[in-house]
């Protein structure tokens, strides 16, 4: 490790941040693809690192920087990054920094319902999710990221592509039961927008004076389509979608055990149209969807490729296993 703190002092001061003596490497992500590291250094702020998996090609990382580097511009809370490495010399993986955003991960905060506190954070995160579904993606040049064909398809295609790597069986499982997925496929009739991807607490940060979104994290799986697929997305990890489930890691929004989070949708309604006629298909899909990134995860635990990352992998299995049960039943 301390081989690859000199690599990286190298590789910041030569994109001209002077004074940089690192003084520790943390994994402050949840996350089981793309982790985030905090970079302090001896003196002053810290920076942000994200660290692809080993077998990841630079395409993706460059793809989530240049993602962040237009959004930069817009109405919605995001880290300014700061430059991408393409030199597997430096750490062995490639890699983007950031700056440090203002705020706190909700897991860290102790919660007060009878406060307001949960209240006020669920009400900004609807706000938040509306703001990146009102970002206008041609004006910010993120044109590459439309496609005329559905997103559910899309999604359903990539997803398939992406398990012919995983020496499991479970992986033709899942491509087989996408396939079946397809003839269900229910895109709502709102206008496609940015999605997120991966839009939860999780990937949030919180104003502890306000209680309220101060940014908005982890683009690794940003696309264009269905606005219902971030909403459903969001859902699946509240208490009253799934609970008394085995999750490799307990949902935020699950660990505070309170009714609030349905507020996110209330919230958004305001600023943005709901289509609920298409909420339950997102839903299953989302189940889909997230069994195969954890059956990914699972694969590149056991091949060594998670910087530093520990998984439970008997839970990630079995929450795999439950999830694929959900969709199953649906079809």
């Amino acid at each position: 490790m301390d081989r690859l703190i000199i690599n990286l002092q190298d590789w910041l001061k030569s994109k001209g941040s002077e004074n940089w003596e690192i003084a520790k490497v943390c994994l402050i992500s949840g996350g089981r693809s793309n982790l985030t590291y905090r970079v302090h250094r001896q003196h002053g702020s810290a920076l942000i690192l994200r660290a692809a998996p080993a077998s990841v090609k630079f395409s993706r990382v460059s793809r989530e920087y240049g993602i962040l580097e237009a959004l930069s511009g817009v109405d919605v809370p995001t880290p300014r990054v700061l430059g991408v490495c393409d030199d597997l010399g430096v750490l062995g993986h490639y890699f983007f920094v950031m700056e440090e955003m203002t705020g706190v991960a909700p897991g860290e905060i102790t919660w007060n319902p009878e406060q307001g506190q949960v209240k006020s954070f669920w009400i900004s995160v609807g706000e938040a999710l509306a703001s990146i579904h009102e970002t206008d993606v041609r004006a910010i040049g993120l044109t590459k990221l439309e496609r005329p064909q559905p997103f559910a398809e899309r999604q359903i295609s990539t997803w398939q592509r992406n398990l012919k790597s995983v020496d499991d069986r479970r992986g033709h499982r899942i491509a087989r039961i996408g396939e079946s997925l397809r003839n269900g496929i229910g895109d709502s009739a709102l206008p496609s927008g940015l999605l997120h991807g991966d839009f939860k607490a999780e990937n949030l940060l919180v104003d502890v004076t306000s209680y309220s979104v101060s940014a908005v994290l982890d683009w690794e799986l940003a696309s264009y389509g269905d606005p219902m697929a971030d909403l459903a997305w969001l859902q699946i990890w509240s208490p009253r979608i799934s609970e008394d489930r085995v999750w490799v890691e307990t949902p935020f929004s699950q660990s505070i055990d309170v009714d609030s989070s349905a507020l996110f949708l209330e919230s958004y309604e305001k600023y943005r149209s709901v289509d609920s006629s298409s909420l339950e298909f997102h839903r299953v899909f989302s189940y889909w969807k997230l069994s195969a990134i954890n059956l990914l995860t699972a694969n590149r635990v056991r091949r060594g490729e998670m910087l530093g990352k520990v998984v439970d992998l008997d839970r990630l299995d079995q929450q795999i296993e439950w999830q694929i049960g959900e969709v199953e039943n649906w079809i």
